[in-house]
């Protein structure tokens, strides 16, 4: 089972990503205030696309680690990581205004958003959809079809890690869209839960918020009261978890990437070594059926 398989690899294989999550770390945060000096908001979208790029690398570090190692391309690398935040963010979107809209379209009375009181009036509206429970019922779906396009791209992501080098044709975004997907899924709603159960990512954030705040008061020259061991602890296990989770992801959608090109080499194979007879009947037979 791939889940099993990827878990083995991704714990014997801990160790090299958390090697590189460091120097990611520092190059997105040096990336980002570079871009901010010129834009704020280019800024943070590089900065936000920052997690699919860490997705990448992961990749990348778990190529390596089962052999299929080249030497990388920062740029490609980059530029694949904005291009999936750009779709995923898009997609995002666009589920959750629709559950809002339908959410909203079930929950709210004739006349009751409208009326001579304009503005406050939808947003009165918009509140009390919110607190009805089914809006959370579509959000909940939202949330569930959002997990299912991260796990159908997560081999197209695979691919485009894998071709992230000076050396290597590059893969279609799209390449192996959804293949191995309900193999890769219980990786991810397994990963999903780990993170949010420990609540991982909060951790994190409450981490990444220290370093911004620490990088402000060196700049200032001012100084910071230290962390408790607590709270080092407390940030570090998330961190590492988080790693976990990501890495296996990493791991699984490598090992499922290798998988479908060994797939697609054979039925090339296949094909080349068909005799032309034969490719030219089975071509006459499609065409009957489609008749």
């Amino acid at each position: 089972m791939l889940i099993l398989r990827s878990f083995e690899v991704a714990v014997a294989g801990l160790w090299r990503f958390v090697l590189v999550v460091p120097f990611l770390v520092a190059l997105v945060f040096i990336i980002t205030a570079v871009i901010a000096t010129r834009s704020t908001l280019l800024g943070a979208i590089f900065f936000a696309s920052g997690a699919n790029l860490a997705m990448l690398v992961a990749m990348r570090t778990a190529f390596a680690q089962i052999g299929e190692y080249s030497a990388p391309s920062l740029w490609k690398l980059i530029v694949g990581g904005l291009k999936y935040w750009l779709i995923q963010t898009a997609v995002t979107v666009l589920l959750f205004a629709t559950a809002l809209m339908l959410a909203y379209l079930l929950t709210i009375e004739p006349g009751e958003a409208g009326g001579g009181q304009g503005r406050l009036a939808v947003r009165l509206a918009l509140m009390k959809t919110m607190a009805d429970p089914i809006a959370w019922y579509f959000f909940a779906v939202a949330t569930g079809l959002s997990y299912i396009l991260w796990t159908a791209l997560l081999v197209p992501q695979a691919g485009v890690a894998w071709s992230s080098s000076e050396n290597r044709e590059p893969f279609d975004l799209f390449w192996g869209f959804g293949a191995r997907f309900f193999a890769l899924l219980p990786v991810v709603v397994v990963t999903a839960a780990l993170v949010h159960f420990t609540d991982s990512a909060a951790k994190v954030g409450e981490l990444i918020g220290w370093l911004v705040i620490w990088l402000s008061a060196v700049i200032l020259g001012e100084t910071l009261d230290a962390l408790t061991t607590q709270d080092i602890i407390r940030m570090a296990t998330g961190a590492l978890v988080l790693i976990l989770a990501a890495y296996w992801q990493a791991v699984a959608a490598a090992l499922a990437f290798v998988d479908r090109r060994e797939e697609n080499d054979l039925s090339r194979r296949n094909a080349q070594f068909t005799p032309e007879s034969e490719r030219v009947d089975a071509a006459a037979l499609r065409r009957a059926r489609e008749q």
